[in-house]
């Protein structure tokens, strides 16, 4: 059995792993491996026991993508002009495919290109001085904490019961996901994005290392 989870989110969703079958016929192994040229995208099927649903799934190097129904992946309600903000638990909606019932890498409202303005109060900060990260906690309806890390000591500028304002950009992943550049910067530097905004004012969008587009306005600032 193999478990595939997001960096920093603190969750697991375990899942068996079928043999699937190369184009000659011949089955794949997964205590073998596949023979596929390298960098090829594996498709693959996961099999949810709890409930019995199957999934398709793309491995691109180590890291294994759900494919969105085509429900989902069909589903686009807003344009890149229709601009509003989202809490977190708004954003992690975004990749609920309620088809298959499991989040995947495709957001169900924006498009590469778009911008996700998000606006949310911080239940929690907290820093650790190991990673050097400092964990931004949001928090949805029912109570259930959202971590966001950032890079570097944050914990003298944001504390709980501030509100923050986040900017991303949605971007094209492997040739048929989206991803958010957070993730992408995560993924390309191995660790949390940075929050650069020594020289913020309030409302002012700042560009943090990375390409990551960031503002950040807490409750406590004085107009």
């Amino acid at each position: 059995m193999q478990g595939y989870s997001t960096p920093h989110s603190h969750k697991w969703n375990l899942w068996p792993r079928f043999w699937h079958y190369l184009d000659n016929g011949q089955p794949c192994i997964p205590e073998i491996g596949c023979m596929v040229p390298e960098g090829t995208p594996q498709e693959l099927t996961l099999y949810r026991m709890q409930d019995g649903v199957r999934v398709t799934a793309v491995q691109v190097g180590d890291r294994v993508f759900i494919k969105p129904s085509p429900q989902h992946a069909a589903v686009k309600s807003r344009t890149a002009a229709d601009q509003h903000y989202l809490t977190m638990a708004d954003l992690q909606r975004q990749f609920y495919d309620p088809t298959i019932g499991v989040d995947v890498y495709d957001l169900a409202d924006y498009e590469p290109g778009d911008t996700v303005l998000i606006r949310d109060r911080l239940v929690e900060v907290r820093y650790d001085a190991t990673s050097d990260e400092t964990t931004l906690v949001f928090s949805d309806e029912e109570g259930l904490h959202l971590d966001w890390a950032f890079r570097g000591n944050l914990t003298d500028r944001y504390a709980a019961g501030d509100t923050i304002t986040l900017k991303f950009k949605v971007v094209e992943y492997a040739g048929e996901f989206e991803i958010l550049d957070y993730m992408e910067t995560l993924w390309t530097d191995g660790r949390a994005p940075a929050l650069d905004d020594a020289n913020r004012s309030p409302g002012a969008y700042m560009t943090a290392p990375g390409g990551l587009a960031l503002c950040a306005q807490a409750a406590t600032y004085a107009a």
